[in-house]
């Protein structure tokens, strides 16, 4: 029997059987973010590491920078800051900072002066009136306003606004991590805007030293010192007021007064305990250099109890010595007011606080120039910060971009030198009529109004009238039109 013949091949198929499999190793396939690196990567213009205009014979030459420690394959070519190697690892939030979150809360609970201080700017913004608008260029239904006012009357579904603000406030001024967590219903509306304890959320970052972008993991909440759940940028609303660039975590005015809240609070310490044990004896007395140590000890016992518990007769207590019946007075304690209206100065420094309560009382003017300048300096800058985060709400989780935050403007306790103000702003034309209705929360007048106008004695004039008339080439023989004639040029527009 012949042996079987195998079936001939042909150079195609044995090209086709013989060719190697190719497998794709999913490590080989670029991520977003990979792809991205790359991109940027060939799109960014080669730096040499070399200066070329130097020569290494220069005599005192800045010599050639080093050459990068940085390996060719390194995932960033780049990074915002140093941070330390394995960042992330490390779960406790501020794991890098000098003080923790604790330490902070710490120091704003214990000392009067700066609670004091931090509930009076809370107060400061819970007071000012706000609404939402169109924005500027925008128009929006007021049907779509009043949901939204409606929402922020509870913005978590139970607390009213005013203490759902000073939650947040209260982690900006202290640790300034303020963290909201917009909280979605299965659709994906957002229902609420939830109050997260900052000091809860430990920030992660990549290679860059960034914050994540979506998906990626950027928050990691730690509870009871354990990993507890993640979030990522997109999902939660972190916002710092003081951002640092070396550093992801804000740095609040409390942690730029440690070493002055450290003193005062020595200070307080010192005085509680000279109010309630004595911080030295009042006196030293002399005993007869005969008595043994025993015998000044035992005389010491009897005469702390015959004083214990009289606080008028023992009024700081008094110590026996050796070397005869000699009183020797020591110099009272003494309040030294300066210190602490320096301290007080200081607290109210870092928050932008007028401090005029806490300090001897200056004259009127100081008094109203300090409280003007607390106004613009200290609280324009926390407006400006809450109106940026409610924005952010507003527009990326409740899906309105066309509305923002607005505060009502504020008039000042004098309302009879507001008025002037405002009266010799339109008559000197600096603001039009509707710039000062529209700032007092009135409506505009309509058809006229909006343009600045110059008050002269013959009557108001338009100030663009002026400006016309200016131009037009002199028809009398003294050199042109008179203010009394462009005033009734402006009446007759």
């Amino acid at each position: 029997m012949q042996p079987r013949k195998r079936p001939r091949r042909t150079r195609k198929s044995i090209d086709r059987d013989s060719a190697p499999k190719i497998r794709l190793d999913p490590k080989s396939i670029l991520s977003p973010a990979a792809l991205g690196r790359t991109i940027r990567r060939s799109v960014r213009t080669a730096v040499r590491q070399e200066i070329a205009s130097l020569r290494g014979k220069d005599w005192l030459s800045p010599q050639q920078p080093l050459q990068s420690f940085r390996p060719e394959d390194q995932s960033s070519d780049w990074r915002t800051w140093d941070y330390p190697p394995g960042y992330n690892v490390a779960i406790t939030p501020r794991k890098y900072e000098p003080y923790t979150f604790g330490q902070l809360r710490w120091l704003a609970r214990n000392l009067d002066l700066l609670r004091e201080v931090i509930e009076r700017r809370k107060n400061e913004v819970a007071k000012l009136p706000w609404d939402i608008v169109a924005r500027r260029g925008t128009s929006a239904e007021e049907a779509e306003i009043a949901a939204v006012r409606e929402m922020l009357r509870y913005p978590d579904g139970e607390t009213p606004f005013v203490a759902w603000q000073n939650a947040l406030l209260e982690d900006m001024l202290v640790i300034d991590a303020p963290t909201v967590y917009p909280w979605p219903a299965l659709s994906g509306r957002i229902l609420r805007f939830v109050v997260i304890d900052g000091a809860t959320i430990n920030i992660l970052i990549d290679e860059y030293g960034r914050v994540p972008d979506p998906p990626d993991p950027a928050y990691q909440q730690v509870i009871q010192g354990m990993p507890y759940e993640f979030f990522a940028r997109d999902e939660l609303v972190y916002a710092p007021r003081n951002v640092r660039p070396g550093s992801p975590y804000g740095f609040s005015p409390v942690e730029q007064l440690v070493t002055s809240v450290a003193i005062a609070l020595k200070l307080e310490t010192r005085q509680l305990y000279y109010y309630s044990e004595g911080t030295i004896p009042d006196a030293l007395i002399g005993v007869p250099e005969s008595w043994s140590g025993k015998q000044l000890s035992e005389f010491q016992t009897y005469w702390d109890s015959l004083m214990r518990g009289n606080l008028q007769l023992r009024s700081g207590g008094v110590r026996f010595v050796p070397g005869g019946m000699k009183e020797v007075a020591f110099k009272d304690y003494k309040f030294d007011i300066e210190q602490w209206e320096w301290l007080a100065r200081m607290i109210c420094a870092a928050f932008h606080v007028n401090p005029q309560p806490y300090v001897r009382s200056n004259n009127r003017a100081t008094a109203e120039t300090a409280q003007a300048e607390q106004i613009e300096e200290g609280l324009e800058p926390t407006k400006i910060w809450w109106k940026a985060l409610m924005d952010l709400l507003i527009e990326r989780y409740l899906g309105k971009p066309a509305l923002e935050w607005a505060w009502k403007d504020v008039r000042d306790t004098d309302a009879v030198q507001q008025a002037n103000a405002d009266a010799s702003d339109i008559k000197a034309g600096i603001k039009a009529p509707n710039e000062v209705r529209a700032a007092r929360g009135m409506d505009p007048y309509r058809g006229f109004g909006d343009e600045p106008i110059i008050v002269t004695g013959t009557g108001p004039v338009l100030l663009r009238s002026l400006y016309e008339d200016a131009r037009k080439p002199r028809e009398d023989g003294n050199g042109g039109s008179s203010i009394g004639e462009s005033g009734n040029s402006g009446e007759s527009e």
